[in-house]
């Protein structure tokens, strides 16, 4: 009795994970989502990098497509069951069409989850209470969870970027520490594979935010050029320097204020490339195969703004 007792709790065991290793081509499931998974075919770290891929279209922001193309969709969660994906019609107006919400996994943990906007349909990137800060994970449409990053917090990210199925970019600094710079970090799967000192040295004046991904071999971002970084960074210490400068090009800043501010930037923006030809934002490559950043500038015209002219509103 007590060996057909074990024989019954091994069999619930295997056929409880059964739908775990559900295919997502299965059509008689397909049907009964209202979502379309996408097919997806896991490489390991080796193969993928391997040889160079080219990529031929823009994945920053992902998107989940209803299985009625006629609706779109987004996801969240319900933190009383669980994660869900909304289908709404393009408009009031739509014939014959309503809103519509199916779940996509339930739990009683789901109020520890909150959504950060990337998902395909098949993986979904979510932000997980730890209880010691915040971790990144993403569960497949079936539940199963992989652990990403841990410390992160959705509103410490400049950007986030999905290139391809099994690879995700952050630009984010770490509040949880108090840690402020900007770093690059490269995901592949179900770990952090780099953390990478980003080049960027400020990014008060404008968000770091990724290019369009042409190659897996490269990283590609755009921030303010750490040569127009270090040029402001030596007027603050020299302000006789900076002072000879207004004069010599007529401008002026104004008393510092959240209203002025804007208009001081373009201020510096235009005397630092007048003067010295430096511009204020570049373009930056990260090789992943020799771990070599290069960055260069955005070729861009500068002029000084005025009360009654400002070139950049």
């Amino acid at each position: 009795m007590k060996k057909l007792f074990i024989i019954f709790i091994v069999l619930t065991m295997l056929f409880g994970c059964k739908a775990n290793n559900e295919d997502p081509n299965n059509t008689d499931k397909q049907e009964e989502r209202l979502w379309i998974v996408p097919e997806y075919q896991s490489l390991d770290y080796d193969t993928y990098y391997q040889k160079e891929k080219i990529l031929t279209q823009q994945q920053v922001n992902l998107e989940i497509h209803a299985v009625d193309s006629r609706y779109g969709t987004a996801y969240d969660i319900d933190a009383a069951k669980g994660l869900f994906i909304e289908f709404f019609p393009p408009d009031p107006d739509s014939q014959g069409l309503e809103y519509q919400k199916q779940y996509v996994w339930e739990s009683d943990d789901a109020y520890k989850y909150k959504g950060i906007g990337r998902a395909n349909g098949y993986w979904f990137y979510l932000q997980k209470s730890t209880g010691k800060g915040d971790a990144l994970v993403r569960t497949d449409y079936l539940g199963k969870e992989q652990f990403l990053m841990d410390n992160f917090a959705f509103a410490d990210c400049y950007d986030i970027c999905y290139p391809d199925d099994d690879v995700l970019y952050i630009l984010k600094y770490d509040s949880f520490n108090q840690d402020y710079t900007v770093k690059l970090y490269r995901i592949y799967q179900d770990s952090v594979v780099d953390e990478i000192d980003s080049g960027i040295l400020a990014a008060d004046d404008w968000k770091p935010s990724f290019e369009i991904q042409e190659s897996s071999y490269h990283i590609l971002y755009k921030a303010e050029n750490p040569d127009y970084t270090a040029k402001k960074q030596y007027f603050s210490e020299n302000p006789e320097v900076l002072n000879q400068l207004l004069a010599k090009y007529n401008v002026q800043l104004k008393e510092a204020s959240p209203a002025t501010d804007q208009y001081n930037s373009f201020v510096y923006h235009a005397l630092i490339q007048k003067e010295y030809g430096i511009n204020f934002l570049a373009l930056f490559d990260y090789n992943v195969m020799t771990k070599k950043l290069t960055y260069v500038p955005v070729d861009q015209e500068y002029e000084f703004p005025t009360d009654e002219y400002n070139p950049y509103k």
